[in-house]
């Protein structure tokens, strides 16, 4: 799921259930450079409003922001629906 909107995120993700998807793929807000906790925001968010499953997946050349592992960690020990996410380090 991907939007530069949450609310927006929410939507399409309800959507996506309702046409029977059971898992759903989230990255952070796209074209939008967000730092870590604005990241976590947008994902929590997200996760609260919709009965799925998730995985992260970071995409910085499209959102503009990497999702660092501590990111990712503190996300999924508040949301069990979290069932993973994609490792890639930043580059240096």
């Amino acid at each position: 799921m991907g939007s530069s909107s949450s609310s927006e995120a929410v939507e399409l993700a309800r959507d996506a259930i309702d046409a029977g998807a059971t898992a759903l793929v989230l990255m952070p807000s796209y074209y939008i450079t967000l730092d870590q906790k604005e990241i976590y925001n947008h994902f929590s968010y997200v996760i609260s409003k919709v009965d799925a499953d998730f995985i992260l997946y970071n995409i910085p050349q499209l959102a503009g922001s990497w999702i660092l592992p501590e990111t990712v960690q503190k996300i999924r020990e508040e949301f069990s629906q979290v069932k993973g996410g994609s490792r890639r380090a930043p580059e240096t």
